[in-house]
C-alpha cells in the first residue's frame, strides 16, 4: 500500500470512522426493530397459548362435569411446552390443580431453571357459566431462548458487517485520499521548487475539479512570476544599455577635453549638455514608470472632463507640432470621469508625443473624446507608417521603440506609463494599427456617476 501523508491518513481514518458509525447506527436500529418484533410475536404466542389452555380446561370440565386432577395434566404439559406454569382454581377461587400436583417424574425441566413472571388469570366458562379460573405464569426473562439466539446471530452478523465495511472503507479511503492528496503534494513540491528559485516549475493538470483549478491557478501564477522575472532582467539590461550610450559619450568628450583633443568651444559643451539632458530624461521616465505602477495608491480623484484635459495637453504641445509640420485636429465631446486629472494629463501627453514622434512632416494627428452610458474614451490617431502586427503586441512593453522607424528616439517607456496609469484608474489603453495606414490609441475609463 503506498505511503500516505498526514492529510491522507486523516482522510482515511475519517472515512473508516464514518463507516463504523454508520454500521453501528444501523445495527442498533436492527436490534431494536428485532426486539420489538419479538415482543409482539411473544405476546401473540402467549395470547394464543392462553386461549388453547383455557379451551382445553373447559373441555375437561365439561367431560367430567367437574374438575379431575389427572385430566388436567395434559393442559399443564401444553403450558409447560412454552415455558409457562399452570394453576387451576374452581369457581370459588380454591386451588384445584398446580405444579405441586405433578409427580416429580412428570414435571417439565423448564420449571427448575426458568424464572416466571406474575400470574395471569383467565376465567374458564362452560355453557356461559364460569366454572373456574386458569392462572398462567410465563417466563419473566426479557428474551426467550429463540429471541436470544436470534439476537446473538444478528450481533455476530453486524460485527462481521462492521469489520467488512471498515476494511472496504479503508481501501476506498486510501484510494480517494491518494487521489486528493497526490496533486496537493505535487503542488507543495512545486511551491518549494519555486521558493528555491526554479521558475520553470509547473504541475500537471489532469483533473476538471477544484484541485485542477488550483493547479491551473498555480501554473498561471508561475507563468506570471517567470514573466516578471524576465521583465526584471530585461529591465536591468535595457536600463544599463540606455545609460551606457550617453555616459560613454560624456566620458569620451571629457577625456578628449582633458587631453586637449577637442577644443573648448560652446559646441562641445552643447553636446555634453545634450547627453546629460538625455540621461535626465531617462531617469525621469524611469521615475514616472515607478510612480505609474504604484499610482493606484496615490491618485487624487476628482470629477473631470477628458475633452478639457485633451485640449489643455494639445495647447501645451502645439509648438512642437508646428515645428515638425504636423497638423493637430481636435474633435472632442464632453467625457466626464472621476479620476486624477494630472495623471490623465500625463497619459494624454504621452499618447500625443508618441503620435508626433512617428508622424512625418505634413502628416495629421487627430484627437477625439466622447462617452456612452458606461465609459468615456480618448482617441489619438495618426497617419504615420503604422505598426506591424508582430510588433503591435509589444508597444506597451518597457523600452520597446519600434526599431524599423527612423525617428525612434526616446526611452520607450511612455506608452508603458500610459497603460499603468490607465489601469490604476480601472481603465485600459489599447492600440490598433495597420502598416502604411497609421495607428490609433484609445484610453477607456469608467464614466463618472451622475449625482
Amino acid at each position: 500500500m503506498p505511503r500516505l501523508g498526514r492529510l491522507g491518513r486523516r482522510l482515511a481514518l475519517a472515512a473508516v470512522a464514518a463507516s463504523l458509525l454508520a454500521v453501528a447506527v444501523l445495527a442498533a436500529i436492527d436490534v431494536l426493530a428485532l426486539r420489538l418484533e419479538f415482543d409482539r410475536f411473544s405476546r401473540s404466542q402467549q395470547d394464543e397459548l392462553t386461549t388453547q389452555v383455557v379451551a382445553s380446561l373447559a373441555d375437561v370440565y365439561a367431560a367430567r362435569a367437574g374438575w379431575s386432577v389427572p385430566d388436567l395434566i395434559a393442559a399443564e404439559h401444553l403450558a409447560a411446552a412454552s415455558g409457562a406454569s399452570l394453576v387451576v382454581y374452581d369457581a370459588g377461587g380454591a386451588e384445584v390443580f398446580g405444579p405441586n400436583e405433578l409427580p416429580m417424574t412428570m414435571m417439565p425441566g423448564v420449571h427448575e431453571a426458568a424464572v416466571l413472571g406474575s400470574e395471569r388469570r383467565v376465567p374458564i366458562s362452560v355453557s356461559g357459566r364460569v366454572v373456574g379460573t386458569a392462572g398462567l405464569r410465563f417466563p419473566a426473562s426479557d428474551l426467550l431462548p429463540a429471541e436470544r439466539e436470534a439476537r446473538d446471530a444478528l450481533v455476530r452478523a453486524q460485527l462481521v458487517g462492521a469489520l467488512a465495511a471498515a476494511l472496504i472503507a479503508f481501501v476506498l479511503a486510501v484510494v480517494v485520499a491518494r487521489r486528493i492528496t497526490a496533486p496537493l503534494a505535487a503542488l507543495a513540491a512545486a511551491t518549494q521548487a519555486l521558493r528555491r528559485g526554479e521558475p520553470e516549475t509547473r504541475v500537471a493538470v489532469a483533473r476538471d475539479d477544484e484541485i485542477g483549478d488550483l493547479a491551473r491557478g498555480f501554473n498561471s501564477m508561475a507563468d506570471a512570476l517567470e514573466r516578471e522575472d524576465q521583465l526584471r532582467r530585461h529591465l536591468l539590461g535595457d536600463v544599463a544599455h540606455e545609460l551606457r550610450t550617453p555616459l560613454t559619450n560624456i566620458q569620451g568628450h571629457l577625456e578628449a577635453l582633458r587631453d586637449g583633443v577637442l577644443p573648448v568651444v560652446p559646441g562641445t559643451f552643447a553636446s555634453l549638455h545634450d547627453e546629460a539632458a538625455r540621461l535626465g530624461r531617462l531617469v525621469a521616465d524611469l521615475e514616472a514608470l515607478a510612480r505609474a505602477e504604484a499610482a493606484g495608491f496615490s491618485l487624487e480623484r476628482a470629477r473631470c472632463d477628458l475633452s478639457q484635459i485633451a485640449r489643455d495637453v494639445a495647447a501645451e504641445l502645439a509648438d512642437r507640432f508646428r515645428a515638425k509640420g504636423v497638423s493637430l485636429e481636435m474633435a472632442t465631446e464632453p467625457a466626464e470621469v472621476f479620476a486624477d486629472p494630472d495623471r490623465l494629463g500625463q497619459v494624454a501627453r504621452n499618447l500625443l508625443s508618441n503620435a508626433l514622434k512617428y508622424t512625418p512632416a505634413g502628416g495629421h494627428v487627430r484627437v477625439g473624446t466622447g462617452s456612452d452610458n458606461a465609459r468615456s474614451f480618448l482617441d489619438v490617431a495618426d497617419d504615420g507608417p503604422g505598426i506591424a502586427q508582430d510588433d503591435l503586441r509589444h508597444v506597451f512593453d518597457r523600452f520597446w521603440r519600434g526599431g524599423k522607424v527612423a525617428d525612434a528616439s526616446g526611452s520607450g517607456i511612455g506608452l508603458t506609463v500610459a497603460r499603468e496609469l490607465a489601469r490604476a484608474h480601472g481603465g485600459e489603453v489599447t492600440a490598433r494599427s495597420e502598416p502604411g495606414h497609421g495607428s490609433e490609441f484609445r484610453l477607456v475609463l469608467p464614466v463618472a456617476a451622475r449625482s
